[in-house]
């Protein structure tokens, strides 16, 4: 009975021994396939923000690349799946069978319905796969994310493989310091290790190996059982008993009980290191955590990135509730969270709008679990700051929204210019026909001013899309806002009163003049729409030491602290629905940064606003006052070819230049200018007037044909805006933007055969 009972004792201690063993191998073999894993969430958000990007692909390989991994890492590969094919993978020697397969056809359920799992509603973050044969060979265990994107886009998961044979050596199992051990999965099937016969008549010791939202059981015994592995302890010791039983029972009592408190105080003080270790981890860790015990509300612990993303202290949430706290900027919201996790056991990413002290908010994400501690119910709420993230995802919507307005706007710049060209152009040969005091001149005086209205609203659209190529000036400021002083009277209305005030005159700087039209405008009109009950807007013209400054004051409502940050981003409007784009702030700010200048802005909430802007130093000299247009035109006799696909350009150009004196040649097309040029002609042909958008040969592509067959023969080049103007920059070529009046043909036409650049 006695050695029964000392064996039971000894098998007892032994088997203590053999957790305590396998404890190290299975923490190692936790983290180390938790570090495998770890680089899917940031993959995951990569692909998110550069979904759709023709270089997508090599983002991916930068990203894996950027990883570093150490000589002998167990990740296999990294994937990317589109819709249940493997579309990308890295690297991708080794890994060349895995690119192509279809996750959702394999002849293989456990691979589909690992698939399914990964992608249905209920997918956990990291859905695990395996361990599992791999397409490119050998046995590994497969981690998938889903990536989040906008509604209607393929699936799109990222994945880590994992060498299953790497983790299991890396992580200590392959020497348990004599230990025979088996790895099952969590349907009991064996993993690796021995075979499971010779393991269920060992009566092993097991231990669960937790793997996100599986769960693993690693278990051990002894290579000859556990009677021999404590025989050559229970020999010597009953020999030892036997032999002073009688003399030193007392002392082998005391001897037991200290060796028990020994035992004891070992394995506190492990889980003393245990507890002191996963202290400093929930400290370390980049997320917010909290704590949240279920019963009354309370915060019962929380790590310091909680307390950063919070703006709150560690005092200011521990002990207190979360309603007391006011975290959630929508506490309805939280009502919702918590339903979802009661009702699915847990939350995955969910949007949380974190409301801090200075009543600033932060966007982020939560996810959290119930958990108990010492039988109590908590929440334990991961929380991940995706502030700075989302902001740049909406500059970027905001950005292609303004990229797609462009777009539009310069082909619609394109078109609109040759029909207000060709109304401009065949008013003034109406013009020109009739005789002074005829009462149609007035009717044409009428549809000029029309079209001029409409090139400046061609103009105004540029402007915003920032498609406008700008040829700067040096100009009068004063002179240049009292031309349009009236337009800006009307604009503001009876309520509002403008006053503007000169410090100085004249005030020279270097700006396109209709984009700084455009953009004291739009000043004009935010500040009306700040003082709906009427106010009063003051211009200043001025200088700041040699700086020229424009200042738009108003009596508005103000701009609050929260407005300010976003003054000048796209889209940002304060204004109701209806009432504004977003995009006049925007577009001053635009053209005042192309001309080299700087804008400051003062506000007083109730007491209005300033902006002021600061022009650089561009000298004192201006160019004369321009007088009314000339009415003699340079003429000439030189033989002209004009090519436009357009036939009404083709004839308004024809039917001045020849009313000019001008021998002229009409192509449609790049490719009949040059049989034209090629045929004799009296006199020989001295200049082309080209489009530089047509079907075919191009103007550019014509412009640089002649320099290889007719050098020396100039090309003035025409354009309505377009993008292929900004391309090829004003001042390189002649160039005559369209619309154009007879007066800017005429000067062009007769200063590239005088062989003088024009301006610009």
């Amino acid at each position: 009975a006695f050695d029964r009972w000392d064996d039971r004792i000894a098998i007892s201690y032994a088997r203590g021994e053999a957790v305590g063993r396998l404890s190290r191998p299975r923490v190692a073999l936790e983290n180390r396939i938790a570090a495998g894993f770890a680089p899917l969430p940031g993959l995951a958000a990569m692909v998110a923000m550069h979904w759709g990007e023709p270089d997508l692909a090599g983002r991916f390989d930068g990203y894996a690349e950027g990883l570093r991994l150490e000589e002998g890492s167990a990740i296999r590969s990294l994937q990317c799946t589109e819709d249940g094919i493997i579309t990308h993978v890295w690297p991708l020697a080794g890994n060349e069978e895995a690119l192509g397969k279809d996750l959702a056809a394999d002849p293989r359920a456990v691979v589909r319905d690992d698939y399914l799992r990964a992608v249905g509603p209920d997918a956990p973050p990291l859905a695990l796969s395996g361990p599992l044969p791999l397409f490119q060979g050998g046995q590994g265990l497969i981690g998938r994310r889903r990536v989040v994107l906008p509604e209607g886009s393929p699936v799109v998961l990222v994945a880590a493989v994992l060498d299953l044979p790497t983790v299991l050596a890396r992580s200590g199992l392959t020497d348990t310091l004599g230990l025979r051990w088996l790895l099952r999965d969590e349907a009991g099937q064996r993993i690796a290790g021995e075979p499971e016969e010779a393991m269920a008549a060992l009566a092993p010791v097991a231990l669960p190996v937790r793997l996100g939202d599986r769960a693993w059981r690693l278990e051990a015994s002894p290579r000859e059982g556990w009677p021999a592995m404590i025989a050559p302890r229970t020999r010597s010791r009953r020999i030892g008993i036997l032999g002073v039983v009688l003399l030193a029972g007392a002392f082998g009592y005391l001897f037991q009980s200290r060796q028990r408190t020994r035992l004891e105080t070992e394995r506190l003080r492990e889980l003393h290191d245990a507890e002191a270790h996963f202290a400093l981890l929930f400290q370390l860790v980049p997320d917010g955590v909290a704590l949240i015990r279920l019963a009354d509300d309370q915060y019962v612990q929380v790590n310091d990135a909680y307390c950063v993303v919070t703006g709150r202290a560690r005092e200011e949430l521990v002990g207190r509730t979360v309603a007391e706290v006011g975290v959630w900027a929508a506490p309805e919201e939280r009502a919702r969270a918590l339903e979802i996790a009661r009702e699915h056991g847990q939350l995955v990413d969910f949007p949380f709008v974190v409301l801090r002290p200075d009543g600033s908010q932060r966007e982020t994400l939560v996810s959290c679990r119930e958990i108990e501690l010492d039988g109590v119910a908590h929440f334990l709420s991961v929380v991940r700051d995706v502030h700075d993230r989302v902001a740049l995802e909406r500059r970027l919507v905001a950005s292609q929204r303004l990229e797609a307005i462009g777009r539009l706007a310069g082909g619609v710049a394109h078109d609109f210019n040759n029909l207000i060209t060709a109304i401009g152009g065949y008013a003034g040969l109406a013009l020109g026909e009739l005789p002074d005091g005829d009462p149609r001149r007035e009717d044409i005086f009428e549809i000029q001013r029309a079209s001029n209205r409409a090139a400046e609203l061609t103009r105004q659209l540029l402007t915003f899309a920032r498609r406008q190529v700008v040829m700067p000036r040096r100009v009068d400021l004063g002179r240049l806002v009292a031309g349009i002083e009236p337009l800006l009277a009307r604009l503001l209305g009876e309520r509002h009163h403008l006053t503007v005030v000169h410090e100085a005159d004249p005030v020279p700087v270097l700006i396109d003049p209709s984009q700084l039209e455009h953009a004291l405008v739009n000043l004009a009109v935010n500040a009306r729409d700040a003082m709906t009950g009427g106010g009063e807007v003051r211009i200043v013209i001025g200088f700041r030491d040699e700086a020229p400054i424009l200042e738009v004051t108003d009596t508005g409502v103000g701009i609050t602290a929260a407005a300010r940050p976003h003054l000048f981003e796209p889209f940002y409007t304060t204004k109701p629905p209806g009432r504004g784009t977003g995009l006049g702030l925007a577009t001053v700010y635009g053209i005042v940064e192309q001309a080299g200048g700087t804008i400051e802005v003062e506000s007083v909430v109730g007491e209005g606003s300033t902006f002021r802007i600061v022009f650089p130093p561009s000298g004192h000299d201006l160019p004369p006052d321009p007088a009314t247009p000339r009415r003699e035109l340079p003429t000439g006799t030189e033989h002209v070819l004009v090519v436009d696909d357009e036939p009404q350009i083709r004839d308004i150009c024809s039917r001045l230049l020849r009313r000019l004196g001008y021998v002229v040649t009409t192509a449609n097309e790049g490719a009949e200018a040059l049989a034209a040029l090629d045929r004799p002609a009296e006199p020989p042909i001295r200049v082309v007037l080209s489009d530089l958008v047509m079907p075919g040969l191009g103007g550019l592509e014509l412009q640089a044909t002649l320099a290889a067959t007719h050098p020396g023969l100039p090309v003035i080049l025409m354009s309505g805006y377009s993008e292929e103007v900004m391309a090829i920059g004003v001042g390189e070529v002649p160039f005559l933007p369209k619309p154009f009046t007879a007066e800017e043909l005429a000067v062009i036409l007769r200063e590239t055969l005088d062989g003088v650049a024009p301006p610009g």
